[in-house]
């Protein structure tokens, strides 16, 4: 849950216009868990943070890939609104 918490704080900061806020915390949460052994699904949140923060197309096309093999659809639905 604790993911969940984290994107959606990322979210609520990028729709409230604090891009810097979303991009700290995306930035944290991406540290901290590089330190530890990542799950898919926190790869895959964090592909997803990136790809909000950033509108980096090859963020949202890996998250939307990982979540596709696990299978895990929602955040596979949530990558794919960023590819179109």
């Amino acid at each position: 849950h604790y993911v969940g918490a984290v994107e959606t704080l990322v979210r609520s900061w990028l729709d409230a216009g604090r891009a810097d806020l979303a991009g700290a915390a995306s930035a944290r949460w991406t540290s901290m868990v590089a330190a530890d052994a990542e799950t898919p699904l926190v790869q895959i949140s964090s592909a997803l943070m990136d790809a909000w923060v950033s509108g980096s197309p090859a963020s949202a096309e890996r998250a939307a890939s990982m979540a596709s093999a696990l299978p895990a659809p929602w955040w596979e639905s949530r990558a794919r609104e960023l590819t179109g």
